[in-house]
């Protein structure tokens, strides 16, 4: 690309000296060069300044701004959105990596598509949990997906800065649990939202990360978090769910709840059915676009449920296609191999 326009490349830090360099360096390597590479430090009580201030010495595109105390990551984001200078900003957590060509893609992708807002990409996971992620194809498919959980890896967007300054939109700091769902929803409301299919970001799994330290705290808050959350994307798009009816969706896709659906199963896919007739009604969705979110969500998830084998077959065969069937047999065989080696560990 000869006339490349300028990206803020945002990095917020906490106590991330162990992975830091990796991270920075994925960066500083990018085929993309017209870079503004910022760092926002919340409050680091290791050598993480210490580390970002040596980069700097050699590479003048490298920014960095510090809090005066530990304000946590939605601030943190915050912060680095109001001081970012590119037309466009591109996200990415410090213990993470990018691929080499990651930004030329994602600037290329925005470039030819200005009716787009944003574009992620599939990720792979690395760490104690080490597998890729392919996310959904379509915009319509991301937009459908945000109804039941954030299908947007933080580490994986770049994004239109005019058009975010103007809609004001931010991190929610009430929120230490799903503030990126939030945000990507919120996002999604301006314009599609594009995926590359390819693998641009690598996301560090298993270290106590900013993350690993939110499943620490209290349970309830963060249901009661994603209930405000999914209650907004349900207004958004028409759709009237009774409070057992959200809890039962919430659950069901709430990846740290191994959730029994045996005695409400029926009132589970009675509000599927529900959520599928308003969206094709009130929001002009197609049935395949809808099908095929269904499917890949509903699957993994249907693996992983508490219910016999027989009753998760019996309702594969009846509410996805032959193919999905077979799916299900693949990822259930991978989950009962993680709870097997999660018990021998």
């Amino acid at each position: 690309m000869t006339n490349q326009p300028l990206v803020t490349v945002l990095l917020p830090v906490y106590n991330a000296e162990k992975y830091l360099s990796e991270g920075i360096e994925s960066i500083i390597n990018q085929t993309y060069k017209n870079l503004d590479i910022l760092l926002v430090d919340d409050g680091s009580t290791d050598s993480s300044v210490e580390i970002i201030r040596s980069y700097m010495k050699f590479d003048h595109r490298i920014r960095l701004i510090e809090n005066i105390n530990n304000r946590g990551v939605s601030f943190t984001r915050n912060k680095g959105i109001d001081n970012s200078k590119g037309k466009y900003i591109a996200f990415m957590d410090s213990d993470d990596t990018s691929r080499s060509d990651r930004i030329e893609l994602q600037v290329s992708f925005l470039e030819k598509n200005t009716d787009f807002i944003a574009v992620a990409s599939y990720f792979k996971y690395t760490g104690s949990k080490q597998r890729k992620i392919k996310n959904f194809k379509t915009s319509n498919e991301l937009a459908i997906a945000m109804i039941f959980k954030n299908p947007i890896m933080n580490s994986s967007p770049i994004i239109r800065r005019k058009e975010l300054i103007e809609a004001n939109i931010k991190h929610n700091t009430k929120y230490f649990y799903g503030e990126d769902y939030d945000f990507w929803f919120k996002v999604s409301q301006l314009g599609k939202i594009g995926m590359i299919s390819k693998f641009l970001v690598t996301y560090r799994w298993g270290h106590e990360n900013t993350t690993s330290l939110v499943f620490s705290k209290k349970n309830l808050e963060k249901v009661r978090i994603i209930n405000e959350i999914k209650s907004s994307i349900l207004s958004f798009y028409k759709i009237s769910l009774n409070q057992e009816e959200k809890n039962i969706i919430n659950f069901f896709f709430d990846d740290e709840v191994e959730f029994n659906i045996s005695k409400d199963k029926y009132v589970f896919l009675s509000t599927i059915n529900k959520i599928k007739v308003s969206l094709t009604q009130y929001n002009n969705f197609s049935l395949t676009d809808i099908d095929n979110v269904w499917n890949k969500y509903f699957i993994r998830q249907l693996a992983r449920a508490n219910l016999t084998l027989i009753e998760k077959f019996d309702i594969a065969c009846k509410y996805t296609n032959e193919n999905k069937v077979i799916s299900f047999f693949t990822i259930f065989g991978r989950h009962c191999y993680k709870k097997f080696m999660d018990k021998v560990n």
